[in-house]
């Protein structure tokens, strides 16, 4: 379906949207610049549109020929001209003429901009309608209509469907095949009446991370959460073998234009080869509305609490837990986000697979309006070699008031039955549920 914004409704166009707002324009007579947020910037020049995010990832698409199969003419450069502004004088839409009577144009959108190209006239000869793009430094993977590109720095593109109409509404068939240079977008025109409009959209949902130490272990533990209540997800990513595996956890915050990766908070705890942040969890453990970060070091068989605020997080750490014994890697996997008993207070679920001779052990935590209390509430011992612990998870399964868990051992699979309280299903597998005390 033709893009609301377009001026005609029978365009060949395509979306491409790039994780980034766009407010501010510069130009320069042969090329536009938009800055995007944090230090992003994406660029329309003669040959077509380059994104560069603020971590540095490059993703570059180009029309390089369009026509029919064995047919395909060059696009001619042209540089990219203002065609429309808005009330308050910023450009709205560019446009480049690409030769055979193709115009490329572009829309600046709120989180990216869109790109389409207005093919007049059908092309000459026979077989389907090509458009021949090329994504320096990208790696692109076609399954019929959807897209994944992967660029060399990191970033991850993906298209969900593309769409192709003509001027009497009529769909056509669509769909994408790779290149060594790139991507076509190829449409079967039979008996299409002309123009045409050719409309996949590009999106990209990942935000890309990288870590700013050699050689680490990056990432190990994620999760998400709300640490500064502002109704935006935040993210934590564990580096555990950072500085000679002391191990840290850095903190991302959302926003309404997506995860900043230039704003973060640090936290680190423990002793060299600690292995802090091989596991992470979010939990409002005082129950004040902010989401706090629970961070293990299995190699110190602890973990550490820092509590959210609307400053953001933390970076000391509230509460320090040690395992009741040493060499168990307690804190090799962590669990919250329930209340297991109801009084309002996030639990804390740490396991420990290398107890008890490798039956493992899980140890729960009540979460309080001061934090998380050090003692343990109760310990789940598993069978001997069966590392109990190696997995956990929380939810509530019956939707009842009280919050359960799930522990896994890797040795025997687990198995789900239900949600009942107290319920044993398949070794090395128990979810409890609680109703005023534990099961």
């Amino acid at each position: 379906m033709t893009h609301p914004l377009s001026p005609s409704p029978w365009r060949a166009s395509f979306l491409l949207a790039l994780a980034a707002c766009t407010e501010e324009l510069s130009s320069r007579p042969e090329s536009f610049s938009v800055t995007m947020s944090g230090a992003a910037e994406l660029h329309l020049d003669a040959e077509g549109a380059a994104a560069t995010t603020d971590n540095g990832s490059v993703f570059r698409v180009t029309i390089d020929a369009l026509g029919r199969d064995g047919l395909g003419a060059p696009a001619l450069p042209a540089s990219p001209r203002v065609e429309s502004v808005n009330q308050a004088g910023e450009a709205t839409r560019f446009t480049a003429d690409r030769g055979q009577g193709a115009t490329e144009w572009w829309i600046p959108l709120h989180r990216g901009f869109e790109q389409g190209f207005d093919l007049a006239t059908p092309p000459e000869g026979d077989g389907p309608v090509r458009l021949e793009l090329s994504t320096p430094d990208a790696y692109a993977t076609a399954t019929g209509d959807k897209l994944r590109i992967d660029t060399d720095d990191g970033a991850v593109w993906s298209v969900s469907a593309v769409v192709a109409h003509d001027a009497v509404n009529t769909t056509l068939p669509a769909w994408f095949e790779t290149t060594p240079h790139g991507f076509d977008i190829v449409v079967d025109d039979n008996d299409a009446v002309y123009p045409v409009a050719i409309d996949p959209v590009y999106t990209t949902g990942f935000t890309s991370l990288t870590a700013t130490y050699a050689s680490t272990t990056y990432p190990a533990g994620m999760a998400s959460g709300d640490v500064n209540n502002d109704g935006y997800a935040d993210v934590a990513v564990g580096e555990p073998t950072y500085s000679t595996r002391t191990g840290r956890v850095r903190v991302y915050y959302g926003s309404a234009s997506g995860l900043d990766t230039t704003t973060y908070t640090t936290v680190t705890a423990g002793s060299t080869s600690s292995l802090m942040g091989y596991s992470v969890a979010f939990g409002d453990v005082n129950g004040d509305g902010y989401d706090d970060l629970i961070a293990g070091a299995p190699m110190d068989d602890a973990i550490s609490v820092f509590h959210g605020a609307a400053a953001g997080l933390s970076a000391t750490a509230a509460s320090y837990i040690t395992g009741a014994a040493s060499s168990t890697s307690y804190g090799f996997t962590v669990t919250s986000g329930e209340d297991t008993n109801g009084d309002g207070y996030d639990d804390v679920a740490v396991g420990a697979p290398g107890a008890a001779s490798y039956a493992g052990e899980v140890s729960v935590y009540r979460g309080s309006s001061s934090g998380l209390s050090s003692a343990v509430t109760r310990t789940y011992t598993g069978t001997a070699g069966y590392a109990l612990g190696y997995h956990l998870a929380m939810g509530n399964v019956n939707n009842d008031a009280y919050g359960d868990r799930f522990d896994a051992s890797p040795v025997i699979p687990a198995m789900v039955r239900s949600g009942r309280l107290g319920r044993k299903s398949g070794a090395g597998f128990y979810e409890y549920s609680d109703s005023g005390g534990q099961r």
